[in-house]
């Protein structure tokens, strides 16, 4: 087996072992114990098959069971209020303010 290719199946072990891990990391000020009561009375729907298949991680709530939808949340957001306030738009349009819109989106994530 050359480097290469014992390489990638170290990083991928790697990144395997980390959404494990971060599996476990809850969502703060998430009430577990409640939703725990609400995956044990739906685990036999599509719900429960989807849970499944991600390894528990959302009956869990945990950070990796979000996804894009923050990201995608606030680039929605940002796109809502620079329709709403000219300068945001204007920042939006120049270079160096692309940037910073950028950055706007990437904290609100």
């Amino acid at each position: 087996m050359n480097k290469a290719i014992a390489s990638k199946i170290l990083i991928t072990l790697g990144f395997l072992f980390l959404y494990r891990v971060l599996a476990y990391i809850p969502i703060p000020g998430v009430d577990l114990a409640a939703i725990k009561a609400f995956f044990d009375s739906n685990s036999n729907n599509a719900l429960g098959l989807f849970n499944m298949f991600s390894g528990n991680a959302v009956s869990r709530l945990s950070i990796i069971s979000l996804g894009i939808m923050p990201y995608i949340t606030s680039s929605i957001i940002m796109e809502l209020l620079s329709a709403t306030f000219p300068n945001l738009a204007k920042m939006k349009k120049e270079r160096d303010g692309m940037q910073k819109y950028m950055q706007i989106v990437r904290y609100l994530t």
